[in-house]
């Protein structure tokens, strides 16, 4: 898991504003995912860390679901639920070209 949290979510977050419709927020994360994968964390640390990233942006749409960055917050949200969720995601996410 990241040292400094808020300060790797203020860079995320800048990333996801930034991007154009879901399958950009979907490339955003996946890219987010490799960068900890290839700084060595563990699976276990991994999962830690998107399940907190996944509380962190629920938290975000609850605080502002009006703003104009609540819908791709919102893709993230159900794209992370989906990996959470998904049997063997890191194999899958290892494969995805960004």
């Amino acid at each position: 898991m990241p040292k400094n949290f808020d300060e790797e979510m203020s860079a995320f977050l800048t990333h996801l504003k930034k991007a154009e419709g879901y399958l950009a927020c979907e490339k955003t994360i996946i890219q987010n995912i490799k960068k900890y994968a290839d700084k060595g964390y563990d699976d276990v640390n991994m999962e830690k860390y998107l399940e907190r990233l996944s509380a962190y942006i629920e938290n975000l749409i609850q605080a502002s679901p009006g703003s104009a960055d609540c819908i791709n917050y919102r893709y993230a949200a159900g794209f992370l639920n989906i990996l959470l969720r998904t049997p063997r995601w890191k194999n899958w996410v290892k494969t995805i070209e960004t």
